[in-house]
């Protein structure tokens, strides 16, 4: 009898055991159920309208309690995407939140592009599938847009004239004898009050901004010249470069400047009245053409 009752007790005690416990994880964490957790997004900070120009957007996805499994929000073109991911934006496909986390990150990085090819659009949608489309997560999926415009509106250029001259069986370079500023000029004649050219540095860099639509004229003058005198004039070659939107490209012009004569020698920081023409720009539509003086 006494055997029969420690063998019942026993069976009892096993019972009770299975039936309150569940498979231990050995994680050594508490082992619970996933929950309905609520899922909001984070401002992007996106205008309407912007100028195509290196630029990053960030977001933040943000649970109101952790989970004990990973939730993946994707994200995806809409119909209404007119741009071209990779050459004008690109964007993290998805925003993963860890389990027991509660957010994750995600950017559209925009691109700057130099090609007139008028408007364009960015369209998403963030969180629309991946296992964020569970039921028991509560969350709306956005839809964000922005119009792209790729009109930059600035012209940069540099201005070297470091070739050698001789003057009396001697070499000098001009560079170190001779300082020419640049000026921008309308078509009327105008200074348009642009100095970033007129520095006494060699080579000098100027620039064409916040100009109206018209034509408008880089312009060379002798700001001073201490070569020693010559028997005959002096004329040399001044090159260009121009870029609109990151990096000098390829266009570029050499012209041959001959207003330094035997006249102009001799005179330190005369400002001589006497203008160039280094190049023609048109500016139409925030883009610049640019023509060589010949």
């Amino acid at each position: 009898m006494k055997n029969i009752s420690i063998f019942a007790i026993v069976l009892i005690l096993c019972i009770v055991g299975f039936s309150s416990c569940e498979k231990d994880d050995y994680t050594g964490a508490t082992v619970t159920s996933p929950t309905s957790p609520t899922a909001t997004i984070s401002e992007l900070g996106m205008p309407d309208y912007m100028i195509e120009q290196d630029t990053t957007f960030n977001y933040t996805i943000t649970l109101d309690q952790p989970q004990i499994v990973d939730i993946v929000y994707n994200v995806s073109l809409t119909d209404a995407n007119t741009a071209t991911e990779g050459v004008d934006f690109d964007f993290d496909h998805s925003v993963l939140i860890k389990a027991y986390e509660t957010s994750g990150s995600g950017s559209i990085y925009v691109y700057t592009d130099c090609e007139n090819e008028g408007d364009e659009v960015i369209a998403l949608t963030i969180g629309a599938g991946g296992s964020a489309a569970s039921p028991n997560n509560s969350f709306t999926p956005r839809e964000v847009s922005m119009t792209l415009g790729n009109t930059i509106g600035r012209l940069d250029a540099a201005f070297v004239w470091g070739a050698d001259v001789t003057i009396n069986d001697t070499m000098y370079a001009l560079c170190d004898y001779v300082d020419i500023d640049i000026y921008v000029f309308n078509e009327a004649g105008e200074d348009q009050g642009l100095y970033g050219g007129a520095t006494g540095a060699c080579p000098e860099f100027s620039f064409m901004d916040g100009l109206e639509d018209g034509v408008y004229f880089f312009r060379a003058n002798l700001w001073s010249n201490t070569l020693p005198a010559s028997p005959e004039p002096i004329s040399f070659p001044i090159t260009s470069y121009y870029e609109q939107c990151g990096g000098f490209s390829d266009l570029s012009f050499t012209q041959q400047v001959d207003f330094i004569t035997s006249d102009d020698l001799d005179y330190y920081d005369d400002g001589t009245g006497v203008f160039v023409d280094v190049a023609r720009v048109t500016l139409e539509g925030g883009f610049f053409t640019v023509e060589n003086i010949q």
